[in-house]
């Protein structure tokens, strides 16, 4: 790869993949692009495109121009390869207020723990001590992804 790509660009990748969507970093350009699987599926069999519409059109030439590259591209982390309860789980464990760790770890067993946990953030007021940490997860995350593949790297 002729020139580093910015570790803030796959971070913010990381920090929106969705089960919609895959990302992929072209190693000849350095660009990100973002598919999305439906449209992959839709090129791939060859479905009829004719009544979509403009936006969609363009996409699907998009994905078809990818498709054409692919060799290019490596993926980037999937959102199923990002542990986002673990992630959670770390989180709590590492607040240092007993009470707060506590209940942290207690909010987030069982079914509706992702909400719970959202709530709890906000009721305890360490919102901004989560994105903190998340944000560094991510970065662990991007900085190990690149070392993984040979992505040479700027912060």
């Amino acid at each position: 790869m002729p020139f580093p790509v910015k570790l803030s660009e796959i971070i913010e990748q990381l920090e929106i993949q969705s089960e919609e969507f895959e990302s992929y970093l072209n190693i000849k350009t350095g660009e990100l692009v973002m598919v999305n699987a439906d449209h992959i599926c839709k090129v791939e069999d060859g479905a009829d495109t004719s009544s979509c519409p403009d936006w969609e059109k363009e996409a699907l030439e998009g994905v078809r121009a990818f498709l054409d590259t692919q060799e290019d591209h490596i993926a980037l982390p999937t959102k199923f390869e990002v542990p986002e309860y673990e992630i959670m789980e770390r989180f709590c464990s590492s607040l240092t207020q007993e009470s707060v760790r506590e209940a942290m770890n207690q909010c987030i067993q069982g079914k509706g723990a992702f909400r719970r946990f959202r709530d709890s953030l906000l009721r305890y007021g360490i919102e901004d001590d989560w994105h903190r940490y998340l944000g560094d997860v991510h970065k662990e995350m991007a900085t190990a992804w690149c070392e993984d593949n040979g992505i040479a790297y700027t912060a």
